[in-house]
């Protein structure tokens, strides 16, 4: 100890120390940093909003990485060391699309660090996400396998149901679909659906429903007109234990996560009694044979987006009708499936000549 306090009166020796100790009063750890981040996120889209979720998964996975590779600190974070962790095991088991789209979430976290002052340039910055190949990852379902759809929504009943719950399942369900189907909205964003957001205007003299919610994902107002039976169906829900007349597709006392996965299923249950198993996708493999791909509840959202292409809205109105930012993901997952879109490109083009 006394050598210690000899060694501190060196001015040199104390010259350095002082710089160490101010270089460490400026470092928040890889902890405190994601938590920082994860708040401000939570002030802008909410905290049931599914992007917090994969905010925190990504937290717990750079938590882990750092302790792994004796990084404590934010600060300590190079490029170099963020190239490796982007090649590891670690990300290698994502399907491209959600590599791309988690990595995008890296970049926005290092972002947010170095313009709140924690980092004086992101080491993420450099580092571009992997492409993704032209391929789509939805599709939309025809008019003939909606149609199956509503026909099997009573046979896609479980066998165990009480026969209290019996009467009100089906309607209820089928509402559900309708939600999705008519409005594009998630799931998520369907499980918080309240009734009091349908509004009824009058345009052109003629009275129109609206509805109208923010989306989870983007924090970006959906804005939706709806007809006039549909927003009779949404007003009229059977109710079922647990849920109320202003939100019936959410369960008093459950996680939105629980009550996303039950709706889930029940669509899912749907699709497997009216043997819809794939839809096709407007790409073909080398040998030339159309793609397919494994029917789910999320194309419900992408047939509401063709339908309304194939109905001639414009961009512009279905990326507000469906909560995007901009017409960017229009343009790049549901334009392709419109043939109508090429031809009007074409005529116009040559209308020119």
């Amino acid at each position: 100890m006394a050598s210690d306090a000899l060694r501190g009166m060196d001015p040199e020796i104390a010259a350095a120390r002082a710089t160490s100790a101010k270089r460490d009063h400026g470092r928040m750890t890889i902890l405190d940093a994601c938590k920082l981040f994860i708040e401000s996120r939570k002030r802008d889209l909410g905290e049931t909003s599914s992007t917090i979720a994969q905010y925190v998964t990504l937290k717990g996975k750079l938590i882990v990485w750092g302790e792994r590779h004796g990084i404590e600190y934010v600060q300590g974070i190079t490029p170099l060391h963020l190239e490796r962790w982007y090649s590891s095991s670690a990300w290698s088991h994502y399907a491209p699309s959600t590599k791309a789209q988690r990595w995008s979430c890296v970049r926005t976290m290092f972002l947010f660090w170095e313009k709140r002052g924690v980092l004086e340039q992101s080491p993420a910055a450099s580092i571009h996400r992997s492409k993704v190949d032209g391929d789509h990852v939805q599709g939309p379902y025809t008019d003939a396998q909606v149609a199956d759809m509503f026909a099997n929504v009573e046979s896609s009943m479980p066998r165990n149901l009480p026969i209290a719950r019996r009467g009100n399942y089906a309607p209820r369900l089928r509402a559900f679909i309708n939600l999705l189907l008519h409005t594009g909205a998630d799931v998520s964003d369907a499980v918080l659906f309240e009734v009091s957001r349908i509004e009824a205007t009058m345009v052109d003299k003629r009275k129109v429903y609206v509805y109208r919610y923010k989306r989870l994902k983007t924090g970006v107002q959906a804005v939706i007109p709806i007809s006039v039976a549909l927003a009779a169906e949404l007003r009229d829900i059977p109710l079922e234990s647990g849920t109320t007349a202003e939100m019936p597709f959410r369960t008093d006392g459950l996680k939105l996560r629980h009550d996303q996965e039950k709706w889930s299923k029940r669509v899912s249950a749907v699709l497997d009694a009216a043997g819809i198993e794939y839809v096709e996708l407007p790409t073909r493999d080398k040998r030339g044979q159309v793609q397919t791909k494994d029917a789910n509840v999320k194309m419900l959202r992408h047939t509401f987006a063709v339908r309304q292409l194939i109905a001639g809205q414009r961009p512009e109105e279905l990326a507000r009708m469906m909560g995007h930012v901009d017409t960017k993901m229009i343009y790049l997952h549901y334009a392709p499936f419109v043939k109508a879109l090429d031809d009007a490109h074409i005529r116009r083009v040559v209308s020119v000549w």
